[in-house]
């Protein structure tokens, strides 16, 4: 990728192939140049197209599957969007968010490929690192599963033995929730908790499987623990990679000798933290594929640190 002088005939095909329905970050690399080289270049000639048009483009150009009716699947998706911004847009319903974590990145692409054309842009977290960010556009039949209120769903059964509550609390879980295990009397105990700030909804959820409500940093967390924990994972697919396998180490271990647990738990929490980090590293170089530099947020901080 580099910056180039564009030629009078080059910039007039970027035009074409743009009106046809391309984005500049596809001609970017169609031609080889950076992306911010062919928005200024088609600047000088025409309008681009705002998020709006966009998404109308982008709804023509690759066709959204309406919503099956399965309530399970459904459930799962109506749990899992609490970690996401999700707005209408025409007549798409559009999702947003964010992530460093590559198990959310797969799962975000494994469940909406089928439904429309999810995409993981990389951009800059002022916090000072380099992340994910998630959309896909869906169709418009998808708008009573993903419709967000302080309470749970009204058509999701409040009952543990529910599969569509079961659905509805694993793709909480992937979303908002922790699994882990912890030392107590020199044995491995297993914790479960979800975190978010409805505390209306964890108090629905505690009615039907227990646990604990407490007030944390600006949310409420739902935390449920030991023999309790491990028989809600037996029922639950979590389907997130990284809770997944926490679950089984969970469901496997509890009870056992910590000084026999503890080294593969720690294995398995060294080995997440690995590959964030290396999510984050590729989220940073290909933000510098697209953009010829860094963040201007990074060169700050870099400045400061000097």
């Amino acid at each position: 990728m580099k910056h180039i002088k564009v030629g009078t005939k080059t910039v007039l095909d970027w035009i074409s192939l743009y009106k046809n329905g391309s984005s500049t970050t596809k001609i970017a690399k169609q031609y080889g140049v950076h992306n911010s080289t062919v928005s200024r270049n088609l600047r000088h000639y025409i309008m681009l197209r705002d998020r709006l048009a966009a998404s109308i483009v982008a709804s023509a150009k690759y066709p959204k599957t309406p919503f099956t009716g399965d309530k399970s699947e459904g459930a799962y998706l109506a749990g899992l969007v609490e970690d996401f911004h999700v707005r209408r847009a025409g007549r798409l319903i559009e999702l947003n968010s964010t992530t460093t974590h590559p198990a959310m990145g797969q799962l975000f692409r494994k469940i909406f490929t089928r439904f429309g054309h999810p995409t993981l842009k990389p951009g800059y977290n002022p916090r000072g690192y380099y992340q994910y960010h998630l959309a896909v556009s869906l169709h418009e039949s998808f708008e009573p599963v993903l419709r967000k209120s302080e309470k749970m769903p009204a058509w999701v059964p409040q009952s543990i033995d529910d599969s569509i509550f079961q659905a509805y609390l694993a793709g909480l879980i992937a979303a908002e929730g922790c699994v882990r295990l912890y030392c107590g009397n020199r044995r491995a105990h297993a914790v479960l908790h979800i975190t978010i700030n409805k505390p209306a909804l964890l108090v629905q959820l505690s009615r039907s499987v227990g646990g604990n409500l407490y007030e944390v940093q600006r949310a409420w967390r739902l935390v449920i623990y030991g023999k309790a924990a491990v028989e809600l994972l037996h029922c639950l697919d979590i389907r997130h990679q990284e809770k997944v396998d926490k679950a089984r180490l969970v469901m496997d271990y509890a009870g056992e000798a910590w000084p026999t647990v503890e080294p593969l738990w720690l294995e398995l929490a060294t080995y997440i933290k690995a590959q964030v980090n290396k999510y984050k590293t590729q989220a940073r170089q290909e933000y510098i594929e697209k953009h010829g530099i860094p963040h201007p947020a990074e060169t700050r901080m870099t400045e400061v640190a000097l």
